[in-house]
C-alpha cells in the first residue's frame, strides 16, 4: 500500500499534535506540584506570635525640623 502524500502530511501533523498535547501535559503537571494550594508555604514556619521586640541602647532617632515640617513643636524635657 503506498501512502499519498496528503497522508504524509496528515500523520506528522498528527505527531505534532501528540507532541504538542505531551508538552502540554507534561507542562500542567509540573505546575499543579508545586502548588500552594497543597499547604507547601514556607513562610508558614515562621512564628510572628513568639517574636519579641528589645529597644537597644546604642538605638535612636535624629529628627530635623526639615524633616518633622514647620508645624512640629519642640518637647521640653
Amino acid at each position: 500500500m503506498a501512502w499519498s502524500s496528503s497522508g504524509g502530511a496528515a500523520a506528522t501533523m498528527a505527531a505534532a499534535l501528540v507532541a504538542a498535547l505531551v508538552a502540554a501535559v507534561a507542562t500542567l503537571a509540573g505546575t499543579a506540584s508545586a502548588s500552594p494550594a497543597e499547604g507547601i508555604q514556607p513562610l508558614s514556619k515562621i512564628a510572628v506570635h513568639k517574636a519579641t521586640v528589645e529597644m537597644q541602647p546604642s538605638a535612636y532617632v535624629e529628627a530635623t525640623p526639615s524633616l518633622l515640617g514647620e508645624q512640629a513643636r519642640t518637647r521640653s524635657p
